[in-house]
């Protein structure tokens, strides 16, 4: 289910329509990153290659999603095995 946000993006008004677990990502990584949630929308869009918004911010969050995986991937193939 889509849930309907108004993002302000450089002075401007924005209806932005994403479901709950993407607006629950970007969340965390507005935390993560000390910003508010407009202010990462604004960076996406700004840097956006999707010419559609929505798009841009799903992109974002996985590409996000997908590096964490990976460092936590990492992480644990450099963890020594306890089990030796």
């Amino acid at each position: 289910m889509s849930v309907i946000h108004i993002v302000v993006i450089a002075g401007h008004r924005t209806v932005v329509r994403l479901e709950q677990p993407t607006w629950d990502v970007l969340r965390e990584i507005a935390v993560e990153r000390e910003m508010s949630i407009h202010e990462l929308v604004t960076e996406i869009a700004f840097s956006r290659e999707a010419r559609n918004l929505t798009v841009a911010i799903r992109i974002y969050v996985v590409d996000y999603l997908r590096e964490r995986l990976r460092r936590q991937l990492l992480s644990r193939q450099n963890k020594p095995d306890a089990r030796h």
